[in-house]
């Protein structure tokens, strides 16, 4: 019969406690190693193809890319620009960037920073609830219809975005940004 105060009940309270607290140890390894492979590669891929690859730019001397969110909706090699929005600023921004909104289907809108810095929020896809500030000089790109939100760091910020979809179609820009506002990409 065993009997709650014994000494055989205290060894084995014991090693359930050591037991139970190896496992959370290892579920917390496991979830940093998900976490570091998810954004800095694994397997056979390198940082470099997993990350920069997707951010090349044609100006990539002048404007380097920044953070390691949307790895699961990769920027692919096939696209070209085709419109761009003129310079926003806090007072001239639509109200549709600085709040919740996505792309359309096949568009992916490059949001280069040209003063200040401003802050890219996910709000949907595998990267929602993560948000990055991105300084002067560098962008970061919304994925087709991943909705997410453009917030001003300073009042002195500036951005303008490129929207960039495959070389055979025309996609048009979200209805939120004014007609006068986006020039055609030559």
């Amino acid at each position: 019969c065993l009997k709650p105060c014994g000494p055989f009940f205290a060894q084995l309270m014991e090693e359930k406690v050591l037991l139970v607290a190896g496992l959370a140890g290892l579920l917390i390894a496991l979830y940093a190693l998900r976490h570091f492979s998810a954004l800095h590669g694994s397997g056979g891929d390198t940082a470099e193809s997993k990350t920069e690859k997707w951010r090349r730019d044609p100006d990539a001397d002048k404007n380097e890319p920044v953070g390691n969110l949307q790895l699961c909706v990769p920027l692919p090699e096939h696209l070209a620009p085709y419109k761009k929005t003129s310079v926003f600023t806090v007072g001239n921004c639509p109200k549709g960037l600085v709040t919740r909104h996505n792309t359309k289907v096949g568009t992916w809108g490059v949001v280069r920073v040209t003063a200040g810095s401003v802050r890219y929020r996910v709000l949907s896809g595998c990267d929602a609830g993560c948000a990055i500030d991105i300084p002067v000089g560098q962008w970061f790109w919304a994925g087709p219809q991943v909705y997410h939100q453009v917030i001003f760091m300073s009042e002195d910020s500036s951005f303008y975005v490129e929207f960039f979809g495959a070389t055979n179609e025309t996609v048009e820009p979200p209805k939120f940004i004014p007609k006068e506002a986006v020039e055609a990409v030559q």
